[in-house]
């Protein structure tokens, strides 16, 4: 071979066939090309349809019921949300229309107060949490009390926003009477228990003594003993009013 050959590149062979006939050699790859093109090497990856996402909420839940799905199902956690969401939303809807002529007004203020609560009380859209349900509840019976005028008159006119609402707790909602009876039972309560440690320890209700620190008359006393005195005995006198007590 020439230099001059050898500089120009590949040198084309050509062969004699039986017959005949020559074949060249000549390095093309032309059948390489449609050996690919009629096997499709490129794998294409077909899109994944999905008609889930796409049902009702309240279609998917009864699906779920005839099949098994696992315990981390996006679908379904997400279906079991918004049906609760939605129900909570229809209550408060249906609570606010007894109430009131404005129904606009009455769905806006259910969808505020839903939204609040659920931002409130959940740090994610796919579940709904034990918070979530027990708030529902004492927002519903508070505001669906017949004496709890003073509470739907505020949420009404716009005094009490729906971010303050779901934020507030059961004794700061409940209606006036409610709150009252309440305090007595406290106190009718708190004084059995005192009384029957009174009892226990010997104390008796007078009006002999007044106290220094209040002036009240209202005491109770009991017998005491000193330590390391040469007299122990003494009264141990107990305010009634305040919880200053005393010796004599």
């Amino acid at each position: 071979m020439d230099k001059d050959q050898a500089a120009t590149g590949p040198v084309s062979v050509e062969t004699v066939l039986d017959g005949g006939e020559v074949e060249s050699d000549d390095g093309s790859d032309d059948w390489v090309d449609e050996l690919e093109e009629e096997l499709v090497l490129e794998v294409r990856k077909k899109p994944r349809v999905s008609v889930v996402f796409d049902l009702p909420h309240e279609v998917l839940l009864n699906v779920f019921n005839y099949v098994s799905v696992g315990r981390v199902c996006k679908a379904w956690s997400l279906a079991s949300t918004q049906v609760a969401r939605t129900k909570l939303e229809k209550n408060l809807t249906a609570l606010f229309d007894q109430f009131s002529a404005d129904d606009a007004m009455c769905c806006m203020l259910s969808k505020s107060i839903e939204g609040e609560l659920h931002a409130h009380t959940n740090s994610w859209d796919y579940s709904v949490s034990r918070e979530y349900k027990e708030k529902a509840r004492m927002l519903l019976f508070n505001l669906r009390d017949a004496k709890n005028d003073l509470l739907r008159l505020r949420l009404f006119s716009g005094e009490l926003t729906a971010f303050t609402l779901v934020r507030m707790k059961s004794k700061d909602m409940a209606n006036p009477q409610l709150v009252e009876q309440r305090k007595e039972w406290i106190r009718s309560r708190t004084a059995e228990v005192t009384r029957d440690l009174k009892e226990f320890l010997g104390l008796v209700e007078s009006n002999m003594f007044t106290c220094p620190s209040c002036g009240s008359n209202k005491t109770q006393h009991c017998q005491g003993r000193r330590k390391a005195s040469a007299d122990r005995l003494c009264i141990v006198v107990i305010c009634s009013r305040c919880p200053h007590r005393w010796q004599v």
